[in-house]
């Protein structure tokens, strides 16, 4: 499926999720650290005052940072996916 983020959307899909020693899957919701992140899609970014559009910061393949807590969650192309703001994005990896 194709989407295209509005403004200064950005869809991440999570790459890292954390197992136990035992092997059992620790959830997102029973963690309080931020979550790591593949930035699939970006959207045009945001007009300023003067009407001119600000660039955005990330780019698609980007790894982020980001707050479990931050955006919504959906399910795209059978994946769960984080619709964010650009705003709402910690920190990129490098």
């Amino acid at each position: 499926m194709k989407i295209k983020p509005l403004f200064d959307r950005v869809i991440v899909e999570i790459t890292k999720q954390d197992v136990s020693a035992s092997g059992i899957f620790i959830g997102t919701s029973s963690q309080d650290k931020p979550l790591l992140g593949k930035v699939l899609y970006v959207g045009e970014g945001l007009k300023n005052q003067d009407g001119k559009l600000e660039p955005m910061l990330v780019n698609v393949g980007d790894s982020v940072l980001f707050s479990k807590f931050s955006g919504v969650d959906t399910i795209l192309d059978n994946k769960t996916v984080y619709i964010l703001r650009q705003t709402d994005i910690l920190a990129i990896i490098e």
